[in-house]
């Protein structure tokens, strides 16, 4: 989880910058570069995921006076979040009885519920009646202001 930077001084005067506006540190860069290096010789399934997408991110840090990186990603990739090489996820959302799986999963019955009230025969129904008195009542206006205006 922890990867050396090779040829960096740990003397190095390290802030933490504004992330809106700066240039990154060069040991940020350097750290990126691996990232990288790392990304292109993944698996295929890895990085035909990401290309379509994905944040990761690189954080300099100081492990027994050795100056050097941890990285991360959001999310999850090709369904998993413990990847060699990058930090674990903060929790495991993936959890089939965790939170996220047990409300996702009552989430998702809901709205199968909802799909099958929308396309419901009494919502159709409902629908065509609504359209159908609406047209009336634009008849009915019509046909007043037409007795208004002889009047």
């Amino acid at each position: 989880m922890f990867h050396k930077l090779a040829n960096c001084s740990n003397k190095q005067n390290i802030g933490f910058n504004n992330p809106f506006y700066y240039e990154p540190n060069q040991l940020c860069l350097k750290a990126v570069d691996e990232v990288k290096t790392w990304i292109e010789n993944a698996d295929a399934n890895f990085r035909l995921e990401i290309e379509q997408g994905k944040m990761f991110g690189v954080l300099i840090v100081e492990n027994n006076k050795e100056l050097g990186f941890i990285a991360g990603y959001s999310g999850q990739i090709c369904g998993r979040s413990d990847w060699q090489y990058y930090v674990p996820a903060v929790f495991d959302y993936l959890q089939p009885d965790g939170y996220f799986k047990q409300h996702e999963a009552e989430i998702s019955s809901i709205n199968k519920e909802i799909t099958l009230l929308e396309y419901s025969d009494d919502k159709i129904k409902a629908v065509a009646d609504l359209q159908s008195a609406c047209h009336e009542a634009e008849l009915e206006t019509e046909k007043y202001k037409d007795y208004i205006k002889k009047v």
